[in-house]
């Protein structure tokens, strides 16, 4: 219990509702139940300088997986968030390519 007295603790939520995408200080209204649209908002609205996806390859072309990380990727890119966003990993996803060799700022 020390240890949670220590730490500032971040209750951000999460509402699933078909066809809405609201990004809020205090929780995100998603229309799929992603992980990465979770962890995408919070790295936003904390103002993260970059983000670098590692292992995001995707998933084959027809599978509904893909289509829902799709539209919430293209979702993110109405908000102007994308742009802090690269794979440097290969991916099937619209997101800017980089390397993990490559230096990243």
């Amino acid at each position: 219990m020390e240890l949670l007295q220590e730490n500032t603790l971040l209750d951000y939520g999460l509402d699933i509702k078909p066809n809405i995408f609201e990004l809020n200080e205090s929780y995100l209204i998603s229309p799929h139940d992603l992980t990465a649209a979770y962890v995408f908002a919070i790295l936003i609205l904390g103002q993260a300088k970059s983000i670098a996806l590692a292992g995001f390859d995707g998933y084959e072309k027809g599978d509904q997986r893909q289509k829902e990380m799709i539209d919430i990727l293209a979702r993110y890119q109405q908000l102007g968030s994308l742009e802090k966003m690269q794979a440097i990993t290969p991916t099937t996803y619209p997101i800017a390519q980089g390397s993990v060799y490559a230096i990243h700022e």
